[in-house]
Formats: C-alpha cells, structure tokens, sequence
C-alpha cells in the first residue's frame, strides 16, 4: 500500500475510514490532561475536606471543657490540661490556675470575692427570696430560689426561702441541718458563703460523703453535678441569713429566713 493509504484503515462494515496519527496524539493528550485534572480537583476535595475536619477538630473542645481564645489562640481549659504559668493572667479570668503545668481550679479567686450581703436593722422583714421555679432537682422533689446555676435545698413557705434547723445538731454548740446543692449546667468550681443580714451571725458549712466534722467559711463545689451534693449549713441564732453563690460569671444572694424546727 503507498504512501497516500498508510493512514487509512478498513472500518467494521468493509468500508475505510481515515486515520490521522497527530488528531489521536491530541485526543490522546485531551483525555490524559482531562483525567488528571478530575484526579487533581478529587485530592484537592480529599485535602481541603482533611484541612476543614482538622481545623474543626481543632475547635472542638472534650466534654466539660471551656473553649476561649487566650494571646491569639484558641484553647480548650479544663483541669490536667497542659499550661504554661506565664499565661495565668488570662487563666485566672476563667477560674483556672496553672499548676505544675496543669490546669487546676483557681479556687482563691474565689474566695478573693468581697462578700456583699446587706446589713438589716434588728426586727426589719426578711426579704426572703422568690422560688423562681418549683421544678424537681431529679429524684428529689423541691423549689429553685435564685437565677442560678446553683440551687440549694431550702423549704418553702408562703412563696419564699426557709430554712429551719435543729437545736445543738451542728459542732461545737452549733446548731444546724443539711441543706444539698445542685449544678445541673454550669461545668466549673463556684463556692458558698453567708451571714446573717439583721444581726451578727455568721454561717458555716461541712461537705459530705467525706465529711470532715469541721466548720468550714465556705461550701467548695463542682459542676456540672445534676444530683444533690451533700451538704450541712450551721449557725447559731434565728434570723434573716443569706448565700452569696460565687463562680465563673457570675455572683448572686439567696436569702432566707432561719428557724429552729
């Protein structure tokens, strides 16, 4: 065959049809550059997708953890992370403390807090705080005094705050009974203190399971605990007392009239 037929092949039907070598190097050429092109959007929706999964990953904090942006960077704090003590600072506005380069609870800022409660002339009306809910604490039935997110177990009479205690219950001649706390939502330390507004009481506390048999100035609790944390207030005289309930944002009075049963 000359040199006019030697790209001319015999078609599926007995026919010919032409066959340009340069037009398939070029449909050659469309495809390769074609495929790679699909093979290259494919790895950069694989890489973009993994970029977007880590730096979410990165965002995301453990359960219980407090995410916040600390010199230009996101963080996760929660007790036993990892710190550096030059940051503590910015720690400290979050109730975290590095120590031994780990997180702990800051408790002493905490207990830096002025206490606020207002004094009352002997004989003035309590001014004993509203239930703002009657919803249950789980399994235990009972008011929530306060806007929270702590809730002690105080009674309730006539719309506001009780609390009535037994004669020489307490330690050393005080006088006292338990009074749980619950802290369904907030993850974190706060603390529980108090005195007395129309007079010269003070209160004072003890935690349980472990109980020390000792008068504690202030309550240490942890939440979030959707339970009853055990509990004991003590004092030594009826009258017009309150909470001041301190933690991560917030400061607030609970107060309450005292009794002996």
């Amino acid at each position: 065959m000359g040199p006019a037929f030697a790209n001319v092949t015999r078609g599926a039907a007995g026919g010919f049809a032409t066959f340009d070598a340069s037009y398939a190097l070029g449909v050659f050429r469309a495809r390769t550059a074609l495929a790679l092109a699909v093979i290259a959007t494919c790895l950069g929706l694989v890489v973009t997708s993994g970029q977007s999964a880590s730096a979410q990953s990165g965002q995301r904090c453990g359960y219980g953890a407090l995410r916040v942006v600390i010199a230009g960077h996101e963080r996760c704090l929660q007790r036993g992370v990892a710190c550096r003590a030059k940051l503590n600072a910015a720690y400290h506005r979050y109730v975290f403390d590095c120590h031994q380069g780990s997180l702990v609870y800051w408790w002493r800022g905490l207990l830096q807090r002025a206490v606020r409660i207002p004094r009352l002339s002997p004989g003035s009306p309590c001014p004993a705080s509203e239930a703002t809910s009657l919803d249950d604490y789980g399994d235990y039935g009972g008011p929530r005094f306060g806007p929270g997110p702590a809730y002690p177990t105080l009674a309730l009479r006539d719309g506001h705050a009780l609390l009535t205690y037994l004669i020489g219950w307490g330690y050393d001649g005080w006088d006292g009974t338990k009074v749980l706390w619950t802290v369904p939502r907030y993850s974190g330390p706060y603390i529980v203190r108090g005195r007395q507004l129309d007079g010269t009481g003070e209160l004072r506390f003890d935690q349980g399971p472990a109980w020390t048999n000792k008068l504690h100035e202030e309550l240490r609790l942890i939440g979030p605990y959707g339970d009853l944390n055990p509990a004991a207030t003590f004092l030594r005289a009826p009258g017009c007392y309150a909470y001041q309930v301190d933690g991560r944002g917030f400061s607030y009075l609970i107060v309450f009239e005292a009794q002996p049963k």
